[in-house]
């Protein structure tokens, strides 16, 4: 799964790459990569924390807990994105 989504993102990546962005003061080609693989990391993180938390749920109450925190979380990290899903409802 981690080996899937490294390589959608190279791949994603190398689309949007253009030598013209460094003159026009734009992110470069790394800088962009390392930014996603950042995020990438820090998610599968929050995932990592969300599956060991229902792992040791004994009940659905708090399978519950465990994905509320984990939406809290995410939240937190993407506010600008939730904030634009949340207008178009």
């Amino acid at each position: 799964m981690k080996k899937l989504v490294l390589c959608l993102v190279l791949l994603s990546s190398v689309s949007f790459a253009d030598d013209h962005d460094e003159k026009d003061g734009k992110k470069s080609f790394a800088e962009k990569k390392a930014m996603a693989l950042s995020k990438i990391d820090a998610r599968m993180g929050k995932l990592g924390e969300l599956k060991s938390c229902i792992q040791s749920a004994a009940d659905m109450e708090a399978t519950k807990v465990c994905r509320q925190k984990h939406k809290a979380s995410m939240d937190e990290m993407m506010p600008k994105r939730r904030g634009k899903k949340n207008k178009d409802k």
